[in-house]
């Protein structure tokens, strides 16, 4: 097996902080700075991805006169998610990353969200590729 045939479940970091469409999006802007992260999945009660918030969500919205302490993460979150199942190979995560100008890929299993693979965690594999026989020994499906 090669590095580019390593699954995502395999290199994906989990647990996920994700956040409810209900939510205010001022709290989550909160929760994004203190995490360091620029984005996060938003679920509906059944785990599955309905959208993104992320920095640029939440700047828009103020940026059009929004109050972000009166505003839902469901109004102002972006709908047009990418994910890959927890199958994928990283080659193929490799090419939406570049594809499509993504950070952060949500890892799916059945729709339901189950980790995320970040630029960093791919780029830990390709400068370290003995983590990948690792990473692969302790996430078997």
């Amino acid at each position: 097996m090669t590095i580019k045939d390593l699954k995502a479940s395999a290199i994906m970091v989990r647990p996920v902080l994700f956040t409810r469409r209900s939510k205010i999006a001022r709290d989550i802007a909160l929760q994004l700075l203190t995490s360091f992260f620029n984005d996060m999945p938003v679920l509906d009660e059944e785990g599955r991805i309905i959208g993104m918030l992320t920095e640029h969500d939440l700047i828009k919205a103020a940026e059009t006169g929004r109050d972000l302490a009166q505003t839902t993460v469901e109004e102002i979150m972006s709908t047009e998610v990418v994910t890959a199942e927890k199958g994928t190979r990283l080659s193929e995560l490799m090419k939406r990353m570049i594809d499509q100008n993504i950070h952060r890929l949500m890892i799916t299993d059945q729709g339901k969200l189950v980790g995320v693979v970040a630029q960093c965690d791919v780029l830990k594999i390709l400068v370290e590729p003995d983590m990948g026989a690792y990473w692969s020994e302790w996430s078997q499906d």
